[in-house]
């Protein structure tokens, strides 16, 4: 059985992520060529020079998303980077059905549980 040592793990996590831009625990893992289980048994997962790394790759790749999409003529990548952007008004605007909420607490519980006069 392969008995690693943390620090090494954390070395080798820690280069991987130098060299490919990895956005998840689980591209890490296989990137690693570690079972999941190793990585969290571990303790990988809760790293946070690793945590921080994965981070900064998923930013770097949402900005360049976002950059793409921005500058794209195609009308559902443009309308994907506006959902982005958007405060939540302007998302329900965009919303192609609109849902809202009236909730009469007790007329609810006489549509839920029926009428108080009906025979079980």
């Amino acid at each position: 059985m392969n008995q690693y040592k943390v620090e090494d793990l954390k070395a080798h996590a820690l280069d991987v992520l130098s060299k490919e831009e990895i956005v998840t625990l689980c591209e890490l893992w296989d990137a690693m060529m570690i079972s999941p289980t190793t990585g969290y048994k571990y303790g990988l997962d809760d790293m946070d020079e690793i945590k921080n790394e994965i981070h900064r790759h998923k930013t770097r790749r949402k900005k360049r998303m976002r950059r793409r999409w921005a500058d794209s003529d195609v009308p559902a990548l443009q309308i994907a980077e506006y959902k982005l952007l958007a405060n939540d008004d302007e998302l329900s605007r965009l919303s192609t059905s609109k849902i809202t909420a009236d909730v009469n607490v007790a007329k609810a519980n006489i549509l839920l549980n029926g009428p108080a006069d009906q025979a079980s």
